[in-house]
């Protein structure tokens, strides 16, 4: 059974298959130019990000779209364009981090379009359905008493490697 890491960057890699510029093969320098963070959002929501326009050459842009236009849908701005492009190696811990708050959004709410995810002071997310009028219809809570690794392993459907109750 695939790890959550594994799972993770499976999943950006699926959702990102057949990008023109997109190698998604890690989780630091994979992103760095932006283009498979817009990518990824673009596979959900072309109507927000018009990828045909980007070039690896103009990072900082590419980063500013994603971030902000994942912002926008609710997804917490968890990077700055300046995490991504002041280092020859950006964390990975921070990219996955990102990128789990985005799988969370996109997987309770495909469309992109009426759901918030809300970080927790344990760091992992919730999920609040909105209905049209604004007004909160159910939470998804927040997974308790595990550790880090087996609630990212619970987010993705895995059997955590602790087996605990939760």
């Amino acid at each position: 059974m695939a790890s959550g890491k594994a799972a993770l960057l499976l999943w950006t890699q699926n959702r990102t298959k057949g990008y023109n510029k997109v190698n998604i093969t890690n989780f630091h320098t994979s992103w760095t130019d932006g283009l498979a963070f817009c990518a990824l959002i673009h596979s959900y929501r072309p109507d927000r990000v018009d990828f045909s326009s980007l070039s690896p050459s103009n990072a900082s842009e590419n980063l500013r779209i994603a971030f902000s236009t994942a912002e926008s849908l609710g997804i917490p701005r968890l990077l700055e364009v300046e995490d991504m492009v002041l280092v020859s190696k950006p964390e990975p811990l921070s990219i996955m981090t990102y990128l789990s708050q985005m799988y969370h959004y996109f997987k309770a709410n495909p469309d992109g379009k009426s759901a918030t995810v809300k970080p927790t002071s344990a760091g992992i997310a919730s999920i609040v359905f909105e209905k049209d009028s604004g007004e909160a219809k159910e939470t998804l809570p927040a997974t308790r008493n595990r550790s880090s690794s087996d609630a990212a392993a619970a987010a993705h459907g895995l059997k955590p490697k602790s087996g605990g109750n939760g």
